[in-house]
């Protein structure tokens, strides 16, 4: 079930503010734009830097229809959009069912980012200029707003991808609790309730 769709603001290439949608809850026509929009511009990036002979993105083969099916009807689990220009500029899935690690929050109820992707277009590890700018710290503060609502108090964690650890480390300001065995090694990352807090604020209060 999808929710009314709350503003929010991107920003273009040029830096010009761009007016934008997000929106509580994915379903068949977010799949059905995904597989239209975001897999053959996906496609073309990644058979551009296979030629080139770059690094393909960890997350290159990602499938949200596959993903989103998987979790459909379940409780505990809730997916996220921002859209703009009639399209999903990024795509969140959440599970409401795990508890806190950091030592001062420990057992206590979180939300967990279980996948968060922003549309090719508007990733540089695919293409150079980006179309939108802002569509992955929209989506972390959802998950924030989203903790907030179930009483969790912002609280919020993840697993990073290696070439996302930065973003969640410097840009959001999450806690590293380094690599999880449970995860194949990657980076496990975490919000407190103050660094919850801290990052609404720089983000617009």
């Amino acid at each position: 079930m999808t929710s009314v769709p709350q503003p929010v603001w991107l920003r273009h290439s040029d830096g010009s503010p761009v007016a934008a949608s997000l929106v509580r809850g994915l379903n068949e026509q977010h799949i059905e734009l995904w597989r239209a929009h975001w897999y053959p511009a996906r496609e073309a990036a990644l058979s551009k830097q296979a030629a080139s002979g770059q690094k393909l993105p960890e997350h290159a083969r990602w499938d949200w229809e596959r993903k989103l099916r998987k979790v459909t009807g379940l409780l505990g689990f809730a997916g996220y959009a921002i859209e703009c220009d009639g399209i999903p500029q990024g795509l969140m899935l959440l599970d409401l069912n795990q508890t806190a690690k950091v030592s001062k929050q420990k057992g206590k109820p979180l939300v967990y980012v279980q996948y968060v992707e922003v549309a090719p277009w508007n990733s540089e590890l695919l293409v150079k200029p980006i179309r939108y700018r802002g569509v992955g710290s929209l989506l972390i503060r959802a998950a924030i707003e989203r903790s907030i609502d179930e009483e969790f108090h912002g609280r919020v964690g993840l697993v990073a991808l290696p070439q996302a650890e930065g973003f969640y480390r410097n840009t959001i300001g999450m806690t590293d609790l380094g690599p999880q065995l449970e995860a194949q090694g990657l980076r496990y990352f975490e919000l407190t309730e103050a660094q919850a807090k801290a990052f609404v604020a720089k983000t617009g209060g």
